[in-house]
């Protein structure tokens, strides 16, 4: 299971009037497992080495996340999720790769 490590909330983008709230993830080892960086429209994430929270981070650092996606995209994953059944206190979500496709599917908790 994983686990938050640490998080930061700033105004990175004080002019554009958004804040931001990043966060490290660490598994059970406590390896790290990746930052994400919740900003304006979705969510980015950065590897772990990727320099985001550390004293070497600058502007460039930033340009060189690993993904994004946006909140609209998450919400349609989890109204899909919802509509076939999904029951967060009830159910673990696996992710798979099959060549250019992903697939998540719902798995039953044990109790």
């Amino acid at each position: 299971m994983t686990q938050l490590r640490t998080f930061r909330i700033d105004g990175w983008k004080l002019d554009k009037g958004e804040t931001e709230f990043l966060v490290k993830v660490e598994n059970d080892e406590g390896h790290l497992e990746g930052t994400f960086d919740m900003m304006g429209d979705g969510i980015f994430f950065y590897r772990p080495g990727s320099q985001i929270m550390t004293p070497n981070e600058n502007e460039n650092t930033r340009e060189t996340y690993d993904g994004y996606i946006s909140f609209e995209a998450l919400k349609k994953i989890f109204d899909s999720l919802t509509e076939i059944g999904w029951d967060r206190d009830r159910h673990d979500i696996s992710v798979k790769r099959n060549d250019n496709e992903i697939i998540l599917e719902i798995i039953e908790t044990e109790e």
